[in-house]
């Protein structure tokens, strides 16, 4: 409140939750090497003691310096499988990062975008109204997408990616209280088409080319 009895308001939605600035995907892993490993190692084992349980899934993919391998887990050993998603095998360090990646294998769409907000923002479900997901997809976007995604990444910079790419609008619904995911497509016959008059709905001067 200023002297003059100005009142000054800032407000975010709950997409604000996905900003780059505090959300990444895959989230950043702590695991490291315990041992120098040459470039056809086919097991390491990971420290701090107990991480694999908590920080990686049983198999998938990680990451080491620049080079991607798919493993299976036992506790806190990884069994790999080399020079994955076009890298190449090198020897690595004691001590180097053992980073989770990201695995898409023929997902649909929303299911990425489900991820991405519920575990790289960490958004609630509550928020993703998941039928209505599930009916837009299937009605302007059936194809099936793969990707790793090998080092955390802005999750909103991964979202507009996809916008792009894809075609898709993803917004906050203030009314709703939700999430809205929106193809980029014609109007269905039950679509809405309202008609914005600059005696009703636009503020006088607020429109410049």
């Amino acid at each position: 409140v200023t002297a003059q009895g100005t009142v000054t308001i800032g407000a975010k939605d709950i997409l604000s939750l996905a900003g780059d600035d505090r959300a990444v995907y895959p989230r950043p892993s702590v695991g490291k090497l315990t041992l120098d490993i040459s470039d056809s190692a086919t097991t390491v084992t990971i420290t701090p003691v107990g991480v694999g349980d908590l920080d990686y899934a049983p198999s998938g993919f990680v990451r080491v310096g620049s080079e991607v391998m798919a493993y299976t887990r036992a506790g806190d050993v990884l069994t790999l499988v080399r020079a994955q998603g076009g890298t190449s095998s090198t020897s690595h360090k004691v001590g180097d990062t053992v980073q989770q990646v990201g695995e898409f294998s023929g997902v649909k769409v929303q299911d990425i975008l489900y991820e991405l907000m519920t575990v790289g923002a960490n958004i609630s479900p509550a928020y993703i109204p998941e039928s209505e997901w599930d009916a837009e997809q299937v009605a302007y976007l059936s194809r099936k997408y793969s990707a790793l995604i090998t080092a955390p990444t802005g999750v909103s910079k991964l979202i507009a990616e996809l916008a792009e790419q894809i075609g898709f609008f993803m917004f906050w619904d203030e009314v709703g209280e939700k999430i809205r995911f929106k193809a980029i497509r014609p109007n269905a016959g039950t679509d809405a088409i309202y008609e914005l008059t600059a005696e009703r709905d636009i503020l006088a001067d607020s429109l410049s080319l």
